[in-house]
């Protein structure tokens, strides 16, 4: 196991990476809780979008003449998004808790960031 600068969460590099000549090294970042958060919210709100833009703007309502089933497929986008929520919560719990407090923290690597981006866009 390794871990990530700034990290207080254990990654794993993936079995069979080669560094060197010719080879690469994989460092996992995110676990299985993490991806599975990430693409339940990436596919409910591009559904949600879509369909929503279909229900909203009369130029695409004109194309999509079906009103009953966007406004279905929005509504159970909605509810695919809170129950696959409910079931993965129980689940990753801890993994996405130690994310969260991660994600919430200010450390001295985004210091560094903001530091870099305030120098940067001043040139």
């Amino acid at each position: 196991m390794t871990s990530m600068p700034g990290s207080a969460t254990p990654t794993a590099t993936s079995p069979g990476a080669v560094g060197g000549a010719g080879g690469s090294r994989y460092v996992r970042r995110f676990g299985p809780a993490e991806r599975s958060l990430h693409w339940l919210l990436a596919v409910t709100f591009l559904t949600m979008m879509a369909t929503g833009l279909i229900l909203y703007l009369p130029v695409f309502a004109q194309l999509a003449a079906n009103r009953p089933l966007w406004k279905g497929i929005h509504l159970g986008a909605a509810i695919a998004f809170w129950v696959g929520l409910i079931l993965l919560l129980p689940f990753g719990r801890h993994e996405l808790r130690a994310t969260a407090r991660q994600i919430d923290r200010f450390d001295r690597d985004d210091g560094r960031w903001l530091a870099w981006a305030v120098t940067r866009r001043g040139s």
